[in-house]
């Protein structure tokens, strides 16, 4: 059985990387998403509204961060506005909606986003693009194909 995974497909800037997901080698149909780093301030800012005190004890609350990240960060592949996004719409095909609701995602890649987003913000997910596709001040082009996370 194949495995459903995640993979970084393209990089614009220093704070743009674009996904898509696959079923084995093959890319999963309207699941391609550019994503775009909001900034340290508004990420510290996000995991301090994660933590809560109620009744003198601290509460973990993540839906607050998954809410806001795919608010403010993850947006559809509809229309491409450059020569990357044109390349890689031709590659994949276009994701048929600009934004993306946790409701409407499938199950099978809930899971997958679930991984996804830590990496994200944190930046370690930065770490798994070629250096060959970094320039000096930290933007570059296509990031080539990556395996990011999997889930069976």
């Amino acid at each position: 059985m194949s495995k459903t995974q995640i993979e970084v497909v393209g990089q614009s800037g220093d704070r743009n990387i674009y996904i898509q997901f696959f079923k084995g080698a093959e890319p999963v149909k309207g699941q391609l998403w550019k994503l775009q780093y909001p900034g340290n301030k508004i990420v510290d800012e996000w995991s301090e509204d994660m933590v809560r005190s109620k009744d003198g004890e601290l509460q973990l609350k993540s839906s607050f961060r998954t809410e806001k990240f795919f608010k403010s960060c993850v947006m559809g592949v509809t229309d491409p506005v450059d020569s990357l996004e044109e390349e890689l719409v031709e590659q994949y095909g276009a994701t048929p909606t600009k934004t993306l609701k946790r409701d409407d995602i499938h199950p099978r890649l809930y899971g997958l986003w679930g991984k996804l987003i830590p990496r994200f913000l944190d930046g370690s997910i930065w770490d798994d693009l070629p250096e060959s596709d970094e320039t000096a001040n930290g933007s570059g082009d296509k990031g080539g194909d990556r395996k990011e996370d999997q889930e069976e």
